[in-house]
């Protein structure tokens, strides 16, 4: 474990300065762009709530880290979970959102970067990276490495983020930068891919027999959960939430056509 806090600072907030500091930095960065597209042609201004998405997903991953969610994510696997949750439902899409004006279709960056992202940013590649990414997380010695050592756990946090960032780009994105989700059948099929191996991944975790990580079943109780319960409720917290923001995201992202 990493140190685990004493029991009686279960609401503490933990407040890690370089997280802090990278967050600040990305927002004075994005401010910077925001500012100077601003003052561009009318027909290329970013808009307020692209500034307004992007501060949001930042906001969200401070909460995620920083909050009494992340600072006793050593302690409840439920914890663990809901901060998992913060950053790839609620981050990363809001972060594509504000930063998709950023690019401006990509035209001023090199044409190796856009092969890269035109690539690494097509469904099948991106559903592909962020699933096997967030079973591999959830196998029981990457999860309890990352509870023993800081490097990995961020690593696992850093990766969550950037792999849901792929994820949602091809569903957010306006459809003429996205030739490969044309039509509600192709962005429906795709969201329920992802909605259907994350809900099996949590159906796992909640009804496995036995404690799946060795951590957690010597963790400190700060709770009156058991570990065993603490996984079943984590797993819900998978699965529950992960439902509702993949029917949210349908109904928002399915359009006529």
């Amino acid at each position: 474990m990493i140190g685990p806090p004493p029991a009686t600072s279960l609401w503490r907030w933990n407040w890690e300065a370089p997280v802090g500091i990278a967050i600040v930095g990305a927002e004075v960065a994005f401010i910077a762009w925001w500012i100077s597209r601003r003052a561009g042609a009318p027909h290329t201004r970013p808009r307020v709530a692209a500034l307004a998405a992007f501060t949001a997903g930042l906001a969200v991953i401070g909460l995620a880290v920083m909050s009494p969610v992340g600072a006793n994510d050593e302690l409840l696997l439920t914890m663990h979970m809901l901060e998992h949750d913060l950053l790839i439902w609620l981050a990363a899409p809001l972060l594509v959102v504000g930063a998709m004006p950023l690019l401006d279709g990509g035209r001023e960056l090199p044409a190796r970067a856009r092969s890269f992202i035109h690539w690494v940013t097509h469904p099948v590649v991106a559903l592909g990276i962020s699933s096997i990414t967030l079973w591999m997380w959830h196998l029981p010695l990457a999860y309890d490495l990352a509870l023993q050592s800081e490097a990995v756990h961020g690593l696992e946090h850093a990766s969550f983020l950037g792999v849901y960032l792929l994820y949602w780009w091809p569903l957010m994105a306006p459809a003429s930068r996205t030739p490969w989700l044309h039509g509600n059948a192709a962005r429906f099929g795709y969201l329920l891919a992802g909605a259907t191996q994350s809900a099996l991944l949590a159906s796992l975790i909640t009804f496995h027999r036995d404690v799946l990580y060795a951590s957690y079943a010597v963790a400190p109780r700060v709770t009156a959960l058991s570990p065993l319960a603490d996984q079943r409720l984590a797993g819900m917290l998978m699965l529950i939430p992960g439902v509702v923001v993949y029917t949210f995201a349908a109904m928002y992202l399915l359009r006529e056509e």
